[in-house]
């Protein structure tokens, strides 16, 4: 697209990873994190979950934690943010 900037937002100039991981205190180093998230990603009813809670669950998951439940709670969430958009269209 023209005039289109297509990069990852910064904030406090911190990128969008950083920002989230400081925010949910990660004890564990990135790559690991990522490595989880990819996990979580390759189920494609996850694909629309968000990125902050992701990483949120990738790190619960690391820390010995049952995610399950708590990715089928956003997974009703996206439907239920879903749903109201369709509403409001």
């Amino acid at each position: 697209m023209a005039g289109c900037e297509c990069r990852e937002p910064k904030e406090h100039g911190l990128s969008r990873v950083q920002h989230t991981f400081q925010a949910v205190r990660v004890d564990f180093d990135l790559e690991t994190v990522a490595k989880v998230m990819t996990d979580i990603y390759r189920d494609p009813a996850n694909v629309f979950i968000m990125f902050p809670q992701v990483v949120r669950l990738a790190v619960d998951k690391l820390k010995g934690k049952d995610i399950g439940q708590d990715i089928i709670d956003n997974r009703k969430h996206v439907i239920e943010i879903h749903e109201l958009l369709k509403k409001k269209n």
